[in-house]
């Protein structure tokens, strides 16, 4: 009797052959595509950022008590010559002007010229000293609970009660711009990032802004902006007042001649006049 048996079918191991594939992509006949340098992502997201930081908006305040309209300048061009400051500073967002004050001190014209204008008129009652203050303070605080950062914050005044809560704000980010008078402290200067004489604004002179600060927010990649220039030091006239003051006081310990000792004292000291000749 005879066993079968199966047999396995030969198999035949073929070496694996490489395959090419091919991937197609539109950017490679792109020309533009080809022809991008490096950097490029950066720069684009760069020029994001600076379109970004430039709709930042712009609250500005304005307490026309303490930095009235000055004779002679025309009030339609008041809001005008504010937007136009902030242009000439790279500030493109879009801008409110709210001025607080009694409205009682400006006549019919003005409030007419103002309001036609674009600004918005705050009355606070002049109910006794600092009404202005507690206003802007109370205010303040809706205003900051609806707006946070990035903003700008504008104030228009010369008074240094508010240096304190300028500063603060600035802590939480907040831009400060400031527009004040050439009398005003420097400790309210020194809150801003950017300040402008209000009366050569005011006038549409070519005023100068002066930079005292870099952006709350950091030295690169601001909300704000950058600026590459030397920042102005806004204690410079108080150090120079206080180094005359002590010169002036160390001129007057020089010019001081000793006054003499009292006879009588000098005899409760040693009562034997024979040892001081």
């Amino acid at each position: 009797m005879k066993t079968l048996a199966l047999r396995a079918p030969l198999l035949r191991l073929h070496p694996l052959r490489p395959k090419l594939i091919f991937f197609y992509s539109a950017a490679a006949e792109d020309p533009l595509h080809r022809r991008r340098p490096e950097g490029y992502h950066s720069s684009s997201l760069r020029r994001q950022h600076e379109e970004e930081s430039r709709s930042v908006r712009v609250s500005v305040w304005w307490d026309f008590e303490n930095c009235g309209i000055p004779c002679g300048v025309n009030v339609f061009r008041v809001a005008q010559r504010i937007t136009s400051a902030l242009r000439s500073s790279g500030i493109k967002g879009p801008v409110t002007i709210n001025a607080f004050g009694d409205v009682a001190q400006l006549s019919r014209t003005t409030q007419e010229a103002l309001t036609s204008t674009g600004v918005c008129l705050t009355h606070v009652p002049n109910s006794g000293k600092n009404s202005s203050d507690r206003f802007f303070l109370a205010d303040l605080v809706y205003w900051v609970s609806q707006n946070p950062p990035p903003m700008h914050f504008f104030l228009i005044s010369g008074d240094r009660d508010f240096a304190n809560i300028l500063h603060r704000l600035r802590m939480s980010n907040y831009n400060i711009l400031l527009a004040s008078t050439d009398s005003a402290s420097g400790i309210l200067w020194s809150s801003a990032t950017i300040m402008w004489s209000w009366n050569a604004l005011v006038r549409g002179e070519d005023v100068v802004a002066k930079h005292f600060s870099h952006p709350p927010d950091g030295f690169y990649g601001s909300w704000y902006g950058h600026y590459k220039g030397v920042l102005d030091d806004p204690f410079i006239d108080m150090d120079q007042i206080a180094i005359a003051q002590s010169e002036e006081s160390m001129e007057q310990i020089a010019d001081t001649k000793p006054r003499p000792i009292p006879r009588a004292l000098v005899n409760r000291i040693w009562p034997d006049t024979d040892l001081v000749s």
